[in-house]
């Protein structure tokens, strides 16, 4: 019955680039500040952390903006 048929929307991202939703509490200042400086600014800095007890992470410098 649905042969031939494509689904509709877009494809499933890899499991690797998918998103989550989450919440955090934040004073209402921290709020303001982080939605001026944008969720691609929280993604560097996440990317670029290291966690206690390992190695820091290479980061090339053409992955900054």
């Amino acid at each position: 019955m649905n042969a031939g048929k494509r689904a509709a929307g877009r494809p499933k991202l890899p499991e690797a680039e998918r998103t989550v939703v989450t919440t955090v509490r934040l004073k209402p200042a921290h709020k303001a500040k982080l939605r001026s400086l944008g969720t691609a600014w929280l993604v560097r800095q996440l990317d670029a952390a290291v966690l206690p007890g390992s190695a820091p992470a290479k980061v090339s410098p053409r992955s900054r903006s």
